[in-house]
């Protein structure tokens, strides 16, 4: 399971430039309160609760206090007709992929669910989810 970060550099003249860390979403070789945001995005619904629960306290140790997690993930295909988003579950490895209710208990334990929402794409729907630390 891997995360890039995405960093500013620290001086004025190289501002523009970029640093990229990969690392194990479950443990980020960087100091506590570095992120004002963390997005996650098609993550969660390849790991089980445990995993979610390590990586969502992993992003909720990086936020500086007030900031914001924005979560999407893959739920369950909503429409029966939808029959592309249904094949696309069956066939894709997200073994994992939750009702909005499953996902909502899982980010509630640790922070505060700010907003969220259901999206219909007309393929896949998802589950999207701001967290205030």
């Amino acid at each position: 399971m891997a995360t890039t970060t995405w960093a500013p550099t620290s001086t004025p003249a190289t501002r523009r430039r970029w640093t990229f860390l990969v690392s194990d979403a479950r443990r980020v070789d960087l100091p506590d309160g570095r992120f004002d945001q963390v997005l996650i995005f098609g993550l969660l619904h390849h790991l089980p609760d445990a995993d979610v629960r390590v990586v969502l306290s992993e992003a909720h140790r990086l936020l500086v206090p007030g900031g914001r997690i924005l979560a999407i993930e893959d739920i369950p295909a909503i429409s029966k007709l939808n029959l592309i988003g249904h094949l696309i579950h069956n066939i894709e490895n997200g073994e994992y992929i939750r009702p909005p209710g499953e996902y909502r208990r899982l980010y509630t334990e640790k922070t505060t669910v700010e907003r969220e929402e259901v999206l219909q794409s007309g393929i896949c729907d998802y589950y999207a989810a701001v967290m205030v630390k």
